[in-house]
């Protein structure tokens, strides 16, 4: 289903109309349409364009490449108030007309009609039947309209406006299911908020197949799942659909953020990998791009990033500015950052833009060049922030924080009215041995007026009095914190005390194996790891130690990275213990106190470990 050919002024009706029209095609009772966004990146990288349609002989080649014995090919004029739609299909190898020819004509206001005449020609009267029962469309032209634009906006990543728009849409028809859809597809791929998913399950039956096998896969269909369930359902819903770049998405988002109990912590990143391949091959829009990124980055493979470079540049969105600058300053790539520093953020820029920064935290790009890109963040007006995602100023917090530069963090902190603990991916690490908490608590003395917050920080408090071998008071009224933290901070009085129990461990271990970004507090599997290894079992103790939610930015990257070292050793793995020191190392190059004397001893020892197994 290529876009339609438009002569009216209504840009949005020509790849609006055929990914409306697309729906249509369910396979049942006749063709099966090819995903549109795999539809439509395959036509643009053809030369396909708003004004610039395809000749049929390269539309047919598309088609074919896409494993589609079938084109629609389709006009939309524009006369007078009036929309006039003719389309055909076309067999893609011989050219030859595939059944009849649809010619409808209409109001403008009328696309629902219009599309339902159009369906009803191509694929027969019992194609009509079919529609009128499942209703998927809207009859209300202004949520049709706003679906629409939130369609483009969303593959030219304008995030924000695009859920903005899908809003307005189900705010003008509350059972428009594909926008329902869509907006539940914008919460997941940024916090979760805003309970679109019991709302998008409510009208379930209004999705179109495709939607609802990817939203149930995800989303599940109300029955608690356990995390092994959640990945394989995601991955069956994916191979099925095939060509569904979402479903593919999903299936390495969970992957990437909770493989580690699942496929363990060597394989994770990897297997994710090898899903949002998948998904950027059929679309390459933002969307399906930043956790790529994040693995480019992370892994430091400068081929994939690249890659990947092109991709940013081609979209239209406020994070081309700052995901761009992040590539360039791993690639070194100069000319690259002067272009940037000249074009300056985009004025409507978000704490979007602060985040994809925060991508290059666990990298080789030098920490001033990542501060240098959040003080321009700064000086955007305004900065809105989006869900949960840090303002600038925090993101230098996190950033500082990261790379052991306490000093530069607070001078942040400074700037900031609300402190990082309003964001929730940014709980306190660290146990002894470590100043991160102390000096996170010294900067955020008070108590904060949001209750999650709160809870975090009293959370961090009783931790630090239980690291000092202090008793701690763990009952409601004493401690004002999440079930989560206290269940596991009595575990580490029990501990403390001796007490500690099978039971009570079984409870640590399926806490560690249940963590989220959303739910984490950074400690549990650090406090798992040290039972084992007060045990003797240094093998388990390992094992705890990297069971955590997958994150590229965030205080305990550091902390974790030199435990895991110090791990490895104790299972006589001297070359996994050397590169975890040195990713640890490549944190801390312009490390400040009281970091600087951490990071000098560990690289003198990392110098003699080299010299140990060097020949």
């Amino acid at each position: 289903m290529l876009p339609f050919r438009i002569t009216t002024a209504d840009s949005l009706l020509g790849e609006g109309f055929a990914e409306l029209l697309a729906q249509e095609f369910t396979g049942e009772g006749g063709p099966r349409s090819v995903e549109m966004s795999t539809t439509l990146s395959a036509w643009r990288r053809a030369g396909g364009g708003l004004r610039n349609p395809l000749a049929q002989d390269s539309a047919r080649a598309v088609a074919r490449r896409l494993g589609a014995g079938i084109l629609c090919e389709g006009n939309i004029v524009g006369l007078g108030g009036r929309l006039s739609v003719t389309a055909s299909l076309i067999n893609s190898a011989t050219g030859a007309s595939v059944g009849a020819f649809a010619r409808v004509a209409g109001p403008v206001d009328s696309v629902e009609s219009l599309l339902r005449q159009v369906a009803a020609a191509l694929l027969g009267t019992g194609a009509n039947e079919r529609m009128l029962k499942t209703a998927r469309l809207s009859a209300n032209p202004s949520a049709l309209r706003s679906y629409l634009e939130g369609l483009t906006l969303w593959r030219q990543g304008q995030w924000p406006q695009a859920a903005a728009a899908f809003e307005a849409s189900v705010n003008e028809d509350s059972s428009f299911g594909s926008a329902l859809y869509q907006r539940w597809l914008f919460s997941q791929a940024t916090d979760g908020s805003g309970g679109w998913g019991p709302r998008t399950r409510a009208h379930a039956a209004l999705l179109t197949p495709r939607e609802r096998a990817v939203f149930e896969g995800s989303a599940g269909v109300g029955q608690p799942r356990t995390r092994r369930q959640v990945y394989e359902e995601r991955r069956r819903a994916a191979e099925q659909l095939g060509d569904s770049p979402e479903a593919w998405y999903f299936v390495g988002d969970y992957i990437y953020h909770n493989g580690q109990p699942i496929v363990g912590p060597d394989s994770a990143i990897p297997l994710a990998r090898q899903f949002f391949s998948l998904a950027v091959d059929l679309d390459s829009q933002p969307v399906f791009l930043f956790h790529l990124m994040e693995i480019a980055t992370t892994t430091r493979d400068t081929v994939l990033a690249r890659r990947l470079l092109p991709a940013y540049e081609r979209i239209q969105g406020e994070e081309r500015w700052s995901r761009s600058w992040v590539i360039a300053a791993m690639l070194n790539d100069a000319a690259l950052l002067d272009r940037l520093r000249r074009a300056g953020p985009p004025k409507g820029a978000t704490s979007l833009s602060a985040y994809a920064i925060l991508l290059g935290v666990d990298s080789p790009i030098p920490t001033p060049l990542l501060d240098e890109a959040l003080v321009r963040l700064t000086r955007v007006t305004p900065l809105s922030v989006v869900v949960e995602f840090p303002s600038a100023a925090s993101s230098r917090w996190i950033v500082n924080m990261a790379r052991g530069r306490p000093a530069s963090a607070e001078a942040a902190l400074r700037q900031e009215n609300n402190p990082p603990f309003t964001f929730g991916f940014v709980p306190a690490l660290g146990l002894s041995g470590d100043a991160t908490d102390s000096l996170v608590l010294r900067q955020v003395p008070n108590a904060l007026r949001d209750t999650a917050p709160e809870q975090r920080r009293q959370c961090m408090i009783a931790r630090l009095k239980l690291d000092r071998g202090e008793t701690v008071s763990l009952d409601t009224a004493s401690l004002r914190t999440t079930g989560r933290c206290r269940n596991i901070l009595r575990a580490w009085a029990e501990f403390n005390a001796n007490r500690l129990t099978d039971s009570a461990l079984a409870l640590v271990e399926s806490t560690v194996a249940g963590s989220t970004l959303s739910n984490f507090y950074g400690f549990e599997n650090r406090l798992l790891s040290r039972i084992y290894e007060a045990r003797g079992d240094a093998a388990s103790a390992l094992r705890a130690l990297r069971m955590h939610p997958r994150d590229s930015f965030g205080p305990w990257i550091g902390p974790t990275l030199r435990e895991e070292g110090r791990l490895f050793l104790a299972n006589r793995d001297t070359t996994r213990a050397i590169q975890s020191y040195q990713h640890f190392l490549e944190l801390r190059v312009d490390a400040q106190p009281p970091y600087v004397a951490e990071r000098d001893s560990i690289k003198a020892l990392v110098a003699k470990l080299t010299q140990r197994i060097v020949p």
